[in-house]
């Protein structure tokens, strides 16, 4: 049986946050001092490329391993890259 695969976007509208509370949350993490709102807006929307680092901090604040995330280096896939399964 397949596991489900998550959308970070998505995750983030389900687990209730606003770009700013995901912000601070991102920045507590060692790592995450430079994930502002805009920086977030720009990896969910796929309009920027997410580093390993950013992306896994992403995973631990919104409760989601990294291998059931649907990924690619453009988190939404975006007008750069479609999402890889």
């Amino acid at each position: 049986m397949a596991a489900n695969k998550y959308i970070l976007a998505a995750l983030v509208k389900k687990r209730g946050f606003t770009l700013p509370e995901l912000s601070k949350a991102c920045r507590e993490h060692e790592g995450g001092q430079g994930m502002g709102k805009t920086q977030l807006s720009f990896y969910l929307a796929g309009a920027r490329a997410i580093n390993d680092a950013h992306f896994k901090i992403l995973c631990l604040v919104l409760r989601v391993n990294p291998e059931d995330v649907y990924t690619s280096r453009y988190l939404a896939g975006g007008k750069h890259e479609a999402i890889t399964i």
